[in-house]
């Protein structure tokens, strides 16, 4: 995130700049990291849009995500238009920004 922040700073009055929080990529019934058990992140799958966006106001304050954070819906329809999963996300958006 800290390259994305950069570029953000950089270009925010030429470039719109938003991050999209989508599927938990580490759920507590799925892909457990070490680092969010030593952080004490534990964080159940939402199951509902409501949920899914207080995860993403969770997220953007611990990670401290400057630009505005946008939140796909439980039906996940934005990360399947884009085809991407939690984890190629990054390298989703590096190839959209060339």
């Amino acid at each position: 995130m800290d390259a994305l922040e950069s570029l953000h700073r950089q270009y925010r009055d030429q470039v719109v700049f938003f991050v999209v929080y989508i599927k938990e990529a580490h759920p507590e019934d799925g892909w457990v990291l070490g680092r969010n058990r030593r952080a004490e992140i534990r964080v159940a799958d939402p199951t509902t849009d409501e949920r899914r966006a207080e995860l993403a106001q969770t997220c953007a304050l611990r990670m401290r995500i400057r630009m505005p954070v946008l939140v796909d819906g439980i039906d996940n329809a934005v990360a399947s238009a884009y085809g991407v999963k939690p984890p190629e996300l990054d390298a989703a958006i590096r190839t959209e920004l060339g």
